[in-house]
């Protein structure tokens, strides 16, 4: 079985969907509203996407990670929701949200990006910074 990112799992996740929202809410990668609101409401609901830990190298986008948050946002694939670890499905459900069902360019709008490496990035520099202090 692939591992996940441990301690870390909540923080790079919030991350990445902040990343995400982001960057899609420019209005430059052809989605819709109704999809960037739903990555806003499952952030705000903690609503969180499963995601291995392995799988990307990050060189030239991350498409495998991002790939499964747009899954669980599809109801398809897995996420986390009130400490349970759900069918993507069920967690869009439980949460109130009803799954998305991609347009037009919004499926390689949801994959391509570096937002999963930029937030292990940001994650990186905030313990840096830590150890910095305590050193």
């Amino acid at each position: 079985m692939i591992s996940l990112l441990k301690r870390e799992f909540y923080f790079i996740r919030h991350g990445e969907t902040d990343w995400n929202v982001q960057g899609l809410a420019q209005g430059h990668s052809g989605v819709r509203l109704q999809t960037v609101e739903l990555l806003l409401d499952c952030l705000n609901r903690q609503l969180v996407p499963v995601v291995p830990a392995q799988g990307s190298v990050g060189a030239s986008g991350d498409l495998a990670p991002l790939s499964h948050i747009a899954l669980a946002l599809a109801g398809e694939g897995e996420a986390w929701y009130e400490g349970e670890r759900l069918p993507g499905a069920e967690a869009l459900r439980r949460a109130g949200l009803q799954p998305l069902t991609p347009g037009a360019k919004e499926g390689i709008s949801l994959i391509n990006g570096t937002q999963v490496m930029t937030a292990i990035g940001g994650l990186a520099c905030l313990q840096a910074q830590r150890l910095a202090q305590l050193a």
